[in-house]
């Protein structure tokens, strides 16, 4: 019985963060090119070290810049 998680952590202990890096790049894109989703996305990215290294002084820049473009989620975080 006490063996049932087992799995589970195992699989949460070796997940490879890695594979955020290309949807980074990709969203990255998307931001810079003035999309407010993109760059709430990126923040998001930011502050939970997701494909990039994190980082709450950049992630607060793509919120503001997705906050002013009107994105209302950006503006709560």
């Amino acid at each position: 019985m006490k063996y049932r998680f087992l799995p589970v952590t195992v699989l949460i202990v070796f997940f490879d963060f890695s594979c955020f890096a290309g949807e980074f790049e990709d969203t990255l894109k998307l931001a810079e090119q003035g999309n407010s989703s993109a760059q709430n996305t990126i923040g998001v990215m930011y502050s939970n070290g997701e494909g990039v290294d994190k980082d709450g002084n950049e992630a607060i820049i793509w919120y503001k810049k997705a906050a002013e473009h009107g994105n209302i989620s950006a503006q709560y975080n």
